[in-house]
């Protein structure tokens, strides 16, 4: 007795075609092979040929989807360890600048009064008047110093000349310039 051929063929439930490649599904390769299969196939054809390009056709889609996981696997692996390392070294700076402000604000003066001792450096400052009730200040302003003020206090022109811009105070209203300055 002659072995019948497979005349069971499931009908493919999905779409006939690849939306990305336009080719048609290896699914529905499957069908059609074993349509012609069942059918007896061409004189001179051989179906054996067709299903065993399908396997490998399968066997090979299988083993790139395989890849591609590995690949992504490895992917997300090394973003996570490149997004660790910034949050480190984000925390780690932010610690830092913390250090810094805190002791940048331990030498800084109270606004109102504070004792200021050792050179005062800079190129550019705006005061009123500096100093403490009966010592030495230092003022600013435009014109030639004018009033009496302690002995030693300094008084700052704004709109002086060389050899009219820093006053000494002599005491009972005597202001002297400071020559060069």
């Amino acid at each position: 007795m002659a072995t019948q051929p497979n005349l069971r063929a499931q009908f493919p439930s999905g779409p006939l075609l690849d939306e990305a490649t336009g080719e048609v599904l290896p699914v529905w390769r499957a069908y059609f092979a074993s349509l012609y299969v069942r059918t007896g196939g061409a004189p001179g054809a051989s179906a054996d040929g067709v299903q065993t390009n399908l396997d490998a056709e399968v066997a090979a889609r299988q083993a790139g989807d395989v890849a591609l996981s590995g690949a992504v696997v490895t992917e997300r692996s090394e973003r996570q360890a490149a997004d660790t390392a910034e949050a480190s070294a984000r925390a780690a700076a932010d610690t830092a600048e913390v250090t810094a402000r805190t002791a940048a604000d331990a030498l800084a003066l109270p606004k109102t009064g504070g004792t200021l001792t050792g050179p005062l450096t800079g190129t550019t400052a705006t005061f009123g008047t500096v100093g403490t009730s009966g010592g030495a200040t230092w003022r600013s302003g435009a014109g030639a110093p004018a009033g009496t003020a302690p002995i030693g206090s300094l008084y700052s022109r704004t709109d002086g000349a060389v050899g009219s811009t820093l006053y000494v105070s002599r005491g009972a209203g005597t202001w002297n310039p400071v020559a060069g300055v």
